[in-house]
């Protein structure tokens, strides 16, 4: 482990460049920037299946034990039961994201704070990532957080509702 210099992208957001904002957010290309370098070929861990942690998700939100005697959120179907399952890091805010350089060309230096990392489904960081960041913000109010993951808007407000009841 090591010191990253700089500062977090919460604060240096503000004093960027237009061209800084789309080097840092990877959007030069108009593609995403997720690193999906880490795919699970296979369903396991605490969770065996998508849906049981999609299940685990809704009782968690609503105070129930998760099981077959779940009552269904109005929700629920919003999350897929399948799909893909990646590592990622699970709390990618503008907090853990640090910059540095000059202005004009600053770059991404690291990325701090990674004891929610783990494999989850592929709609999770972008939901994580929005649940993060203040309203109003122009990382949320411009799209910028689309340039970054892929969206995953019915999931998204989905888990925001979950958010509500209960913090995950």
């Amino acid at each position: 482990m090591s010191l990253i210099r700089g500062q977090t992208l919460r604060e240096a957001w503000e004093s960027l460049s237009e061209a800084e904002k789309n080097s840092i957010s990877g959007s030069t290309n108009g593609e995403t920037v997720q690193d999906r370098f880490f795919k699970l070929d296979y369903e396991g861990g605490p969770f065996f299946t998508i849906k049981s942690f999609n299940d685990w998700l809704l009782a968690a939100a609503t105070r129930q034990k998760p099981g077959s005697d779940v009552v269904a959120g109005p929700y629920r179907d919003y999350f897929p039961d399948s799909g893909n399952i990646y590592f990622t890091h699970g709390d990618l805010t503008l907090g853990n994201i640090i910059v540095s350089g000059v202005a004009g060309s600053r770059r991404i230096d690291g990325i701090i704070d990674w004891e929610q990392a783990g494999w989850y489904p592929e709609y999770w960081e972008y939901c994580k990532l929005l649940y993060g960041v203040e309203f109003p913000h122009e990382w949320r109010e411009a799209g910028w957080v689309d340039k970054v993951v892929e969206p995953f808007d019915e999931e998204w407000s989905a888990f925001a509702e979950y958010s509500s009841w209960r913090c995950p």
